[in-house]
């Protein structure tokens, strides 16, 4: 996997962000030395470029960077309705590309005080490119979407230009995490399924959905995603999430005077006869039991 190491401190910092559509007839430009570095993210379609002589080709849930230092060129039309986000960024410190993580002596201090603690040099190893699961894909797509500010439709012959109403201070906060999301996200390791199932499930639990479903949005075979579950949770997905969604209506009653039927669609379950059935199964009560035993 190529990776760019980045010295620091400094901090790689935000500059400015977008969003672009693309036609049949568009192509993206060709520019040298641009000064930033291009995040480029792809949400549909097919965008075709070549950093000097090596080409790419991004497809949906796809991204790269590109350095500043290079030549950036656009080597084939789009198809119709291409759609990406775009962030330009800098770093003021030593970068180096490999495919491996380099530790890289950061900038010297211009000045040096004694009483000072001196700064602790790190790296950030970010890859060069990449495809992303669509779940984290759904998160960078809505961190690119909060800092854009130029939207640029091509197709349609259009351009519009905004202000962000957020702090800079934030801007720079969501940048970073989208630095440290790519970073983690495309590592060469395994997968951490346990942790992107259960993180899935507690976003999702109150709404209906299948293991084939979930396995879709995670990128996943359903009986990989169910054996890897078993193997480091002794669980299925399914278990789990039936699991949550017990505890979860217990937590309402415990906190509160509701209705049976809103505790069981705010629980996820479509049916309160249903959820009384499962409740029962689950715990040896009825829910209106339960409710009566934590309240005497």
């Amino acid at each position: 996997m190529e990776l760019i190491n980045f010295a620091c401190p400094p901090l790689p910092h935000f500059v400015v962000a977008g969003s672009a559509n693309y036609g049949e007839k568009n192509v993206h430009p060709t520019r040298k030395n641009v000064g930033v570095f291009d995040l480029i993210f792809v949400v549909s379609g097919r965008l075709y470029i070549a950093e000097e002589d090596t080409k790419y080709i991004l497809e949906e849930n796809q991204f790269i960077i590109l350095s500043p230092d290079t030549r950036h060129i656009g080597y084939k039309h789009s198809p119709t309705s291409t759609k990406f986000h775009w962030l330009h960024f800098q770093s003021h410190g030593e970068y180096i590309e490999s495919d491996k993580e380099v530790m890289i002596q950061p900038l010297e201090l211009a000045i040096h005080v004694n009483s000072f603690r001196p700064e602790s040099p790190f790296n950030i190893a970010i890859p060069k490119t990449g495809e992303l699961v669509p779940l984290v894909a759904k998160e960078i797509e809505s961190y690119l979407k909060s800092l854009a500010t130029i939207h640029v439709d091509l197709e349609n012959e259009r351009i519009s230009i905004q202000e962000l109403d957020i702090s800079t201070m934030r801007q720079q906060t969501i940048f970073m995490n989208i630095l440290d999301t790519l970073s983690y996200s495309t590592q060469d390791c395994q997968p951490d399924i346990p942790t992107l199932v259960t993180n899935y499930i507690k976003s999702n639990f109150s709404k209906a959905f299948t293991l084939k479903d979930m396995a879709k949005e995670l990128n996943f075979h359903p009986n990989y995603i169910t054996r890897v579950m078993k193997q480091k949770m002794s669980i299925t997905p399914m278990e789990f999430l039936m699991t949550y969604r017990i505890n979860y209506s217990k937590y309402l009653m415990s906190h509160g005077n509701f209705p049976i039927k809103k505790i069981a669609k705010d629980s996820g379950f479509q049916s309160p006869a249903y959820f009384s059935k499962i409740f029962k199964a689950r715990t040896g009560m009825l829910p209106s039991e339960y409710y009566a035993k934590i309240h005497q």
